[in-house]
């Protein structure tokens, strides 16, 4: 098992897909010594190969990425991956799991967009697997869970992480519904979208696009009874407040500690 000091989560992206001052919420999970890590979906466009090196992130220690539903701003980063695994001088093979919908939607995309001859040359370097629901594997040194957090439109996959004292669970960027809640009870770290705050609902619109507010991520954290949350896929027209006014409005509900990191920020969860 892990020792208790060795995980870390690395942001590459806080904001929702219309963002342009942050970039889409994506993130690293590192528990292994060697820092070795998974990426946690990509993004909507070729930032994500900047942003893994601003991160200081190396491309050898990519170990696998997971894909938690095909909405844009998570999916259209892949490509560019595959892009940068083909020719990969380490000639590492990488694995990309998601639920079958969203690896259809990543073929789909790629059979569009990238010729015969490249995908060959993709085949070579990558694996895909499949999860359902409650699937576990192993990747970065640690136990992973995908869950189908059972959101309101679009199919879309959850994931836990376990090690030696902890657990982190990502509720990913939809309404979470009760019937997933058991995916989630008691977690260390629980991270959620919140799309704004309650303030600007009306502006905003969140319930329009399945999305919530830093008030619904706290009640949800609450409910949960996690210890720490951590609030992505933010709105980006108030970045200079959005630490101090989205920690306060999810802390007037639940009691943990509530998290609201940058791009490029890493914390460490163990």
């Amino acid at each position: 098992m892990l020792a208790k000091t060795s995980v870390r989560l690395t942001m590459l992206g806080t904001g929702h897909a219309m963002t342009t001052r942050c970039y889409n919420t994506c993130f690293a999970l590192a528990g292994n010594a060697d820092g070795n890590y998974i990426l946690i979906d990509a993004g909507g466009g070729n930032q994500i190969l900047t942003r893994i090196e601003a991160a200081g992130l190396t491309w050898p220690a990519l170990e696998a990425v997971y894909l938690t539903h095909a909405h844009t701003d998570h999916i259209l980063g892949v490509p560019w991956l595959l892009r940068r695994f083909a020719y990969a001088p380490d000639g590492a093979r990488r694995v990309i799991y998601g639920h079958a919908d969203v690896l259809a939607a990543l073929h789909l995309i790629c059979r569009a967009t990238l010729g015969p001859d490249f995908q060959e040359r993709v085949s070579g370097a990558v694996a895909y697997r499949t999860v359902a629901d409650g699937d576990t594997f192993r990747a970065a040194g640690l136990d992973l869970r995908a869950f189908d957090v059972q959101a309101d439109r679009m199919r879309q996959f959850g994931l836990e992480a376990a090690w030696a004292g902890g657990r982190f669970v990502y509720t990913g960027d939809g309404r979470y519904n009760a019937g997933a809640d058991s995916r989630a009870v008691g977690a260390d770290w629980l991270m959620g979208e919140a799309f704004c705050l309650e303030r600007d609902r009306e502006f905003y619109r969140p319930g329009e696009k399945g999305h919530g507010t830093a008030r619904d991520a706290g009640l949800l954290a609450a409910r949960l009874g996690a210890a720490n949350l951590v609030l992505v896929h933010t709105e980006d027209d108030h970045l200079s407040e959005r630490r101090r006014d989205y920690s306060r409005e999810a802390g007037e509900v639940f009691p943990g500690r509530v998290h609201v990191p940058d791009d490029l920020e890493t914390i460490e969860l163990s």
